[in-house]
């Protein structure tokens, strides 16, 4: 798994979990152990 498609998995389990209300990059970037900055390279 590429770390671009950790990401993708990564966002789609917090909105699942959490809502797209309650939806934050901060809180995939805490699911996938990296900084925002990081996913921010990705995407």
């Amino acid at each position: 798994m590429t770390t671009k498609e950790k990401i993708i998995e990564s966002a789609i389990s917090v909105i699942q979990s959490e809502g797209t209300a309650n939806y934050s990059l901060a809180k995939v970037a805490e699911k996938t152990g990296m900084t925002k900055a990081a996913i921010f390279y990705y995407f």
